[in-house]
């Protein structure tokens, strides 16, 4: 029998002087652990999320969007828009040349 356990971290990076600026880098940690008795496997994904500037005029925070998931995700919804115009043309025809 396996155990299949999923989990999500947000990590500090190490932080980063340049310019008499500190940037603060974080990521986020996906993983997917399978302890088997077989075998042992583990899948981590990491994504990065922000940076936090820190300046004598204080902080700032910049996000990092994710345009790959993002882009990933539009194409998947036109995919299932166009495969239901295709069956709905399909039904629409058979309904027609009865």
């Amino acid at each position: 029998m396996s155990a299949i356990s999923t989990g999500t971290r947000i990590v500090a990076g190490t932080p980063i002087e340049a310019g008499g600026r500190r940037f603060l880098p974080s990521v986020m940690v996906t993983t997917l652990e399978n302890n088997a008795a077989g075998g042992i496997f583990q899948v981590r994904r990491m994504r990065p999320l922000s940076v936090v500037e820190e300046s004598a005029a204080g902080k700032r925070w910049h996000n990092i969007p994710d345009v790959t998931q993002n882009m990933l995700s539009q194409m998947a919804a036109a995919a299932l828009v166009v495969a239901g115009v295709g069956a709905l043309i399909l039904l629409l025809n058979r309904l027609i040349r009865k």
